[in-house]
């Protein structure tokens, strides 16, 4: 059930305990990394990256009430609901049509215990970010510069050790590069006509190089499939945006997951190329009979799964000792504390004002192979 604007501190509230929490964990992942055997480190960091998305993830799963339908054909189905669901690793190939892909996307990886591994490949910049972009720094983050002679020597180093990790890692990438607008999707089309390319009615034409220097690199030893993943917005009530997760308006995407084995991807650039081109028709598909239908084909079901509890309780812990001090102090405080916090408040006040303005956690990465713009152009 949404709540009302009535409720214009939570956000508030909210947007300086994740500065906290974040501030503390990022702390946390330097320290360990510093002292922490590799492998070591990496098992404790999982749990430190869950609580940043985890906090995050309360916002979709708990105060807005958002709620992700997931469909698959029958025999993934039964795996997906089953103990072993995500134990492999795994990249994943999204569409990105709107401000709330990445909150999504994690949606589905904590119900499929993946959360605290999940990898992106970002801009060089956002490593520069607080929180988030430290996070990633510590976490085997790929950032691209925009220039492919640097950013292939960069995949080449962290693609072979990304899916060493003790527990499976998923590979999040978003291949159109950019979030669709119909602007982008016009220009899509123009240029499917000009070349003489079959045209995605429902999705930009992918970036195909990056993917294909990917499919060449991978260690196919350790990557035991893609999970081809098709998220469509049901936007019928209330708007799929990051300010309508904080207002607590309840959004609704559905989902169409496919598993496809690692050795469907052909090794040569050319050719895995091709097969990328050939998911996204298949994606243009599901997403065409969803929109006309309501459902993504009669050979698929709705997987059963359930929110987890753990976004929740970090979010309570985290928010409780935050406030609880905050209280103390300007019980207990002089002037100067007082003031402090005044000015605490209102910068955690404008940096929540200018995140739901731009939207700059959803659209600052795509979490995919964002910095191939400079590769195929």
């Amino acid at each position: 059930m949404g709540r009302s604007n009535s409720f214009s501190l939570f956000p508030l509230i909210t947007c300086l305990s994740f500065l906290v929490l974040g501030l503390l964990i990022n702390l946390l992942q330097l320290a360990f990394l510093l002292t922490l055997p590799t492998d070591t480190f990496r098992r404790v960091n999982y749990y430190l990256m869950y609580s940043i998305y985890g906090y995050l993830l309360f916002l979709g799963d708990w105060w807005s009430g958002s709620r992700v339908v997931v469909h698959a054909e029958p025999e993934l189905a039964c795996r997906l609901e089953g103990a072993d669901r995500g134990a492999e690793n795994a990249i994943v190939l999204m569409n990105h049509h709107t401000e709330l892909d990445w909150l999504y996307s994690w949606m589905g990886a904590d119900r499929l215990g993946v959360l605290g591994n999940c990898k992106v490949f970002a801009k060089d910049s956002l490593k520069f970010a607080p929180i988030i972009g430290w996070a990633w720094a510590m976490s085997d983050t790929v950032f691209l510069k925009r220039s492919w002679e640097k950013d292939k020597e960069l995949m080449r180093t962290k693609l072979s050790t990304m899916f060493s990790y003790p527990s499976p890692v998923w590979l999040l990438l978003f291949p159109e590069g950019t979030r669709l607008t119909p602007g982008k999707q016009e220009a899509s089309l123009a240029y499917c006509e000009k070349e003489g390319v079959e045209p995605l009615h429902h999705h930009l034409l992918p970036r195909t190089k990056g993917f294909a220097f990917l499919a060449s690199l991978v260690d196919r030893s350790r990557v035991e499939a893609v999970y081809d993943i098709t998220l469509v917005a049901e936007e019928h009530a209330v708007p799929f945006t990051l300010s309508s997760i904080l207002l607590g308006l309840p959004t609704q995407g559905s989902v169409a997951i496919r598993r496809l084995p690692i050795a469907s991807v052909p090794e040569g650039m050319d050719a895995s190329a091709d097969w990328l081109m050939d998911q996204f028709r298949e994606k243009d598909r599901l997403k065409d009979h969803f929109l006309a239908k309501g459902n993504f084909g009669p050979q698929y079901r709705e997987v059963s799964h359930t929110r987890g509890l753990a976004s929740l309780v970090i979010f309570l812990a985290t928010n409780t000792l935050v406030v609880a001090a905050i209280l103390l102090a300007l019980v207990l405080g002089d002037l100067v504390v007082r003031a402090v916090i005044l000015v605490v408040l209102g910068t955690a006040w404008l940096a929540l004002h200018r995140l739901t303005s731009i939207s700059t956690l959803a659209s600052s990465s795509s979490q995919g192979l964002d910095g191939e713009t400079s590769v195929d152009s």
